[in-house]
């Protein structure tokens, strides 16, 4: 029996299998809460433990914002007060393995979450006498929280960065330590690296 070449061709192709799909699985694709990066940053929260090396009195430190265009926020003295209309600080230690909060209210320059490209802490060694040697301190854990007001007028808390290790990072001296770049926007975007 001899087909025509177009009705052979086409019995040929009515023949073949239906290829088969093949779908890749890779990575979750990131969602991005434009809500939330867009927010303006009222309030941080900074939960700070020693390691096996404690912070001692008159040593000071303080948290910062860094921004992607270049401006840092900064707001030093965090374990210190003054007393009375006394114009001495008076900073505070922490022994070893000691956790303590503190809460840092921004009055100007409101950022944006998506305007933050990482979080540091400060440190200034002091206290002692001159016969003491410049205090070393570990910084076990640092965890950031921010409160932030959404376009709605709604306030939302999350956190920003966090990270345990031993030790998270070695102070000596004086200096700063600095996180990785955050991507706010995004699900775990403050995971410890």
């Amino acid at each position: 029996m001899r087909f025509p070449c177009g009705a052979m061709a086409m019995a040929l192709i009515l023949a073949q299998p239906a290829a088969a799909q093949v779908k890749v699985a890779g990575p979750p694709a990131q969602t991005v809460d434009q809500s939330w990066e867009g927010a303006t940053v009222q309030k941080v929260r900074i939960v700070v433990q020693t390691g096996s090396d404690d912070l001692r009195d008159g040593s000071s430190f303080g948290i910062f914002l860094q921004l992607r265009d270049g401006r840092r926020l900064l707001k030093e003295r965090l374990n210190c007060h003054r007393q009375g209309g006394d114009s001495k600080w008076r900073c505070r230690g922490m022994g070893n393995n000691v956790q303590r909060s503190f809460e840092w209210v921004l009055v100007d320059s409101l950022p944006k979450v998506r305007d933050i490209q990482s979080v540091g802490v400060g440190y200034w060694s002091g206290g002692g006498n001159a016969f003491d040697s410049p205090d070393n301190w570990n910084m076990q854990r640092l965890q950031v929280q921010v409160t932030a007001r959404k376009g709605n007028g709604q306030f939302e808390t999350r956190v920003l960065y966090s990270c345990t290790k031993n030790p998270l990072y070695r102070f000596k001296d004086s200096g700063e330590w600095e996180s990785p770049q955050l991507d706010p926007g995004t699900p775990n975007a403050g995971a410890c690296r």
